[in-house]
């Protein structure tokens, strides 16, 4: 089955199209309509797809900024800048022989639906390699822990989630953040990296400024 085509579209259009979407949203409401705040959590991640099947969960974590910009009462949408931790164990046959951690800056855009203090969420992440590090004996052979250059610098996924919002400011939330692109460079799979996607449960806490 062939891939769908914007998994393998060129970065810089990504970026271009991305960079338009969040401009047409904060141009698009109210500066009244606008509340700004911050979000950390935990996380629970690993690698889904084809060649995943020795990665398992990682614990890693998420902190960043935000800003909610309000249609009206039960919708809103909002975007977020976040540095996030991801990557899995590795196991060869019944062994846990090594990690990979991978760190991010993500920038998802959320449509969140508002029904009195509750929400769901879910809209397009893409996310900026920062860095990444081998432990162990990943890489074979095992010559360095650092192995960015191995990578996609550009992760493209969504995430999906739920959560609560106080109307004085506090929040907390669940979300599943899945990766739609193959985290590996073309070429570097099979005794070098897991093909696979990145996969993060996340658990969040946070508070929007400008509450009742």
């Amino acid at each position: 089955m062939s891939k769908p085509a914007f998994v393998n579209y060129p970065v810089k259009n990504l970026l271009l199209l991305y960079s338009a979407l969040l401009i047409g949203v904060c141009t698009s409401v109210q500066a009244q309509n606008l509340r700004l705040g911050f979000k950390t959590g935990l996380s629970f991640t690993s690698f889904v797809g084809p060649d995943a099947a020795d990665a398992s969960s990682k614990p890693g974590f998420q902190a960043g900024l935000l800003a909610n910009l309000r249609f009206n009462d039960l919708l809103s949408v909002q975007p977020e800048v976040q540095y996030s931790t991801k990557g899995a164990k590795i196991g060869r046959g019944n062994t846990i022989s090594g990690s990979q951690s991978l760190k991010y800056l993500d920038v998802p855009v959320l449509v969140r639906a508002n029904y009195h203090q509750f929400f769901a969420e879910a809209g397009p992440q893409l996310g900026i390699l920062l860095s990444a590090a081998a432990t162990n004996d990943l890489i074979i052979p095992a010559t360095t822990a650092n192995n960015k250059s191995l990578f996609n610098p550009l992760d493209v996924g969504y995430a999906i989630g739920a959560g609560v919002q106080a109307a004085s400011g506090p929040f907390a939330g669940v979300r599943y953040n899945g990766g739609i692109r193959n985290i590996a460079k073309s070429g570097t799979t099979n005794n070098q990296l897991p093909e696979g996607r990145n996969s993060a449960l996340q658990f969040y806490v946070g508070f929007l400024f400008g509450g009742e």
